[in-house]
């Protein structure tokens, strides 16, 4: 359990990669660095964001990959 005072390491824009939106999603969490992958639940926006993203990386990863060292 987390016993620290609130604090944010970094600010918005350094939390961000900066590429065009259609390369990197921007999914806001209300929360800090220490809580970003710790969920309450399956239920919690984060989490199902997050389970998303990643559905969607392992479905792209083989044609990325594939295309990306001429495989």
């Amino acid at each position: 359990m987390r016993t620290g005072d609130f604090i944010t390491a970094v600010d918005r824009e350094s939390a961000l990669l900066q590429l065009p939106d259609t390369v990197e999603d921007k999914i806001p969490l209300d929360t800090d660095q220490s809580m970003i992958v710790k969920f309450d639940s399956r239920n919690t926006p984060g989490y199902s964001s997050a389970r998303e993203k990643l559905s969607q990386f392992t479905k792209d990863a083989p044609g990325v990959v594939a295309s990306r060292f001429g495989m």
